[in-house]
């Protein structure tokens, strides 16, 4: 939350104080390196060294989210519940965690699929649209192959 806040910040006081100084959070929080020529439809990123901060920020932000959740909002459940042990609330802290975090990626992953892209994956008439009607096996086809596989079996 800081590092947003201190972005944030900066970006309603830099223009004031220093206007020409780029905000040195923006790393943390915003990919860098966008390539000039790109569209701004569809923008595209090269490799760089301010990569590598961008991940480390995060790495530790849904480290320490992580422990947040374990620790703040699931341990208060499991000791209403009756658990005392630590290695049980560790257990069940693990768990909640993970409850949460599938639910909340599982529906961002079913809303964004289903708005985003032209096959999402319940649109059975976008999902095998372009495919060939020779991968489709007639019922004339399979009867003859179960017959065929019968008389050689049984024969």
């Amino acid at each position: 939350m800081i590092p947003i806040v201190l972005y944030i910040n900066w970006e309603l006081l830099a223009p004031y104080v220093a206007p020409d100084v780029p905000n040195p959070i923006a790393p943390l929080i915003f990919i860098s390196h966008p390539i000039p020529s790109s569209s701004p439809d569809d923008p595209r990123y090269a490799k760089g060294y301010l990569d590598l901060v961008f991940l480390a920020f995060h790495i530790v932000f849904y480290s320490f989210l992580r422990q947040f959740v374990t620790t703040i909002i699931c341990w208060p459940i499991a000791r209403y519940f009756g658990i005392k042990k630590q290695g049980k609330l560790d257990r069940f802290g693990e768990q909640g965690y993970a409850l949460l975090y599938f639910t909340i990626m599982g529906a961002w992953g079913f809303v964004s699929s289903s708005l985003c892209s032209p096959r999402f994956f319940l649109n059975k008439t976008q999902a095998y649209h372009g495919t060939t009607s020779d991968m489709v096996v007639s019922d004339r086809v399979l009867l003859d192959w179960y017959s065929t596989f019968l008389q050689h079996d049984l024969g």
